[in-house]
């Protein structure tokens, strides 16, 4: 309870003034208030608590307030996100979007941030003799960003999941040209994750425009068609888990492309 009254407290003045605080600290309390909605259950892994869930009742009605006032710090870092370096904006996407409890406010950032990535990805691909770093955001960035939009495509109880971005087909495309022109600087639990993030949205999606720009867009399988063969290129290294990552994320992509796919 302190701690969450404390994470409560530093919520209010983010929310009063979000201008004196740099990226860098908001992505840095962004984190922390979300692990205030969290306990540490069996094999000392996080579990999240839903304040509706939460049998004390001055704890609920608390993580109820910081609730509503971690959405006003997304809404407000929404109308700041130019501001924000690629790799703060995807640690903050995925800080939310793994918590499951998003509201207006997130929908507004992850818009936002995707939008922005769009933009810079978009010349990604006249630069394929120099690498990544002549674009703002790394593989690992890149990886991190389906991931979040993946989370938060699938979280039922999202109200704003079913039109979480506005111009989905561009974002695909964009991802797509990237993963393309930069398919030798992905590590394999990047591009397993990926493949993972594209199955879980075209099967389990509440948005059926994100649904249909990952599962019938050329660029989609193109896409999915390269990582598969730079990930198989690397079999002699690959952990289980990054194979079993990829294999869930193939499957679920197949029951969209059907005989396609293969």
């Amino acid at each position: 309870l302190p701690f969450v009254r404390a994470a409560l407290a530093v919520a209010k003045v983010v929310v009063a003034t979000p201008s004196k605080f740099t990226p860098s600290a908001v992505a840095s309390m962004v984190w922390a208030f979300t692990r205030a909605f969290e306990i540490t259950g069996a094999n000392n892994v996080a579990v999240v608590r839903r304040p509706g869930e939460v049998k004390d009742s001055v704890l609920r009605q608390q993580l109820q307030y910081l609730e509503q006032h971690v959405d006003l710090v997304m809404k407000s870092t929404a109308d700041r996100v130019g501001h924000f370096p690629a790799r703060e904006l995807s640690n903050l996407m995925w800080s939310r979007a793994k918590l499951g409890m998003l509201g207006p406010g997130d929908a507004a950032f992850i818009d936002a941030a995707v939008h922005r990535a769009t933009m810079q990805l978009a010349n990604s691909g006249q630069q394929k003799g120099q690498g990544w770093f002549t674009c703002k955001w790394t593989p690992l960035d890149v990886g991190m960003l389906v991931s979040a939009v993946s989370k938060a495509a699938v979280e039922t109880q999202f109200a704003e999941a079913e039109k979480l971005l506005s111009e989905p087909d561009t974002f695909v495309s964009r991802l797509a040209e990237y993963v393309l022109s930069h398919k030798d600087h992905f590590a394999v639990h990047t591009m397993s994750n990926i493949v993972k993030a594209i199955g879980n949205i075209v099967s389990e999606g509440v948005s059926a425009d994100l649904r249909r720009a990952f599962g019938e867009r050329h660029e989609a399988l193109a896409m999915v068609g390269t990582m598969v063969a730079e990930f198989s290129s690397q079999l002699d290294t690959i952990r289980p888990f990054q194979l079993m990552s990829m294999l869930s994320g193939l499957a679920r992509i197949a029951t969209r492309f059907d005989e396609d796919f293969f």
